[in-house]
């Protein structure tokens, strides 16, 4: 692990298709009309204000900016409009609040632009507020997504409630810190292994709190046991064929005991965010090895290519190939590692492959009843592979991707 080597670049035969292909994309979203009237981050028209951002401060391109002003207007609408308005992070004004923070904290758009939000804060906490009493701490759809629009925007106060809150609720056994995850089944709490709504997402929130020094010590503290809780459930790769669970019914856990599943190969689930959180944080807890044991990890999980073991049969971001190639493309930068940078190349090579006449089909809808359909949501759409074709482009600008939990 010596630092990325500038003389090892992208295969320039992918860096053209990805030209190609992001061209034709940016003309798919400039056309797409399937989002109107949803504002969300992940779902809707703030995720495309980003991409067209994100394409401005690679471009100085005028019609993107155009563009993120035009979507400005859209989203002031939406204020004005009497109708009750989504406050999550994925879907709502929160991730909204978040991408405008990130504009003008990039200079893309006028530091005022952000006082719309200032007269909803405190409609914003009380729902954070109610979330966490409830026990919806979801780092995406639940409090803790509302608390990262509050982090963004220096309101420290509402952050600092939410750490409070965390340190009170969370399941002590032995060294390990645990949270539970409602709503997977009505009448069944779990632990949760996966980045986008479990543990390492909420290993993740704390970091970015302990960085901006927000009560700190509490933050390590509750970061030391959390990722304990991660380490101590480690699988036999062998026999699991992947190292983290997915979820296991709180009632039934048996910590570095319990039977053995199969993850998939995602951001959403699997070992591929766990092992990223493990790595981002191993600076600050260098007595667990964390480096060594992620970089091992992405190391092996790299050689993984069975669609029986990785799921992975769409280009999306949350569970889909693109999403895969961007961790692996954000590990190679870490590292240098040229075994990832080949692994980046490949789900990129297979992402490009997945797009049949002339358009990306996604899959979408809940488990028992799934689809595959064009979409171009940033989470599980078009955009999404938008802004990881821009981003292999231009490296250094991937600040964007705090997020989706991976800065």
């Amino acid at each position: 692990m010596t630092g990325l080597n500038p003389k090892h670049k992208i295969n320039p035969e992918l860096i053209e298709a990805l030209k190609i292909e992001l061209e034709q994309l940016k003309d798919s979203l400039l056309a797409d009309q399937s989002l109107e009237g949803n504002i969300g981050l992940y779902t809707g028209g703030a995720g495309h204000c980003l991409f067209f951002a994100q394409r401005f401060l690679s471009s100085n391109e005028y019609e993107a900016l155009a563009l993120v002003h035009d979507y400005m207007d859209s989203l002031a609408s939406a204020l004005d409009s009497n109708e009750r308005l989504d406050l999550s992070f994925s879907s709502g004004m929160a991730g909204c609040g978040w991408v405008i923070e990130y504009l003008v904290e990039k200079d893309v758009i006028d530091p005022a632009s952000s006082e719309v939000f200032d007269e909803i804060d405190n409609v914003f906490f009380k729902d954070m507020k109610r979330r966490l009493m409830i026990g919806d701490l979801d780092q995406i759809n639940g409090a803790i997504g509302i608390a990262r629009y509050f982090l963004k925007k220096g309101k420290y106060q509402f952050v600092e409630f939410t750490i409070e809150h965390l340190d009170q609720v969370k399941i002590t056994e032995k060294d390990e810190f645990k949270w539970v995850t409602c709503g997977l089944d009505e009448d069944v709490d779990y632990y949760n292994f996966g980045l986008a709504h479990g543990i390492p997402g909420i290993m993740h929130f704390l970091r970015e709190c302990y960085d901006r020094q927000i009560c700190a010590e509490t933050c390590l503290r509750l970061m030391k046991g959390g990722v304990l809780a991660l380490l101590n459930n480690i699988q036999d790769y062998q026999t699991a064929r992947s190292y983290f669970p997915n979820t296991i019914p709180a009632t039934e856990y048996k910590s570095g005991s319990n039977r053995f599943q199969t993850s998939r190969m995602a951001w959403c689930y699997g070992d591929m965010g766990v092992f990223y959180c493990l790595f981002s944080l191993a600076d600050i807890l260098p007595e667990l090895q964390l480096k060594k044991i992620a970089f091992d990890g992405f190391m092996t999980i790299a050689n993984k290519k069975d669609i029986e073991i990785t799921v992975l049969i769409d280009p999306g971001f949350c569970h889909g190939t693109v999403g895969v190639a961007y961790i692996f493309f954000k590990m190679w930068l870490k590292t240098g590692e040229t075994k990832l940078k080949i692994a980046a190349e490949y789900w990129l090579w297979e992402t490009i492959k997945l797009k049949s006449n002339n358009e990306y089909q996604f899959l979408t809808g809940s488990f028992k009843d799934r689809k595959f359909q064009h979409r171009s949501n940033l989470l599980e759409g078009s955009c999404g592979v938008a802004m990881v074709y821009l981003s292999i482009l231009n490296p250094h600008l991937t600040s964007w991707d705090e997020c989706l939990l991976m800065n």
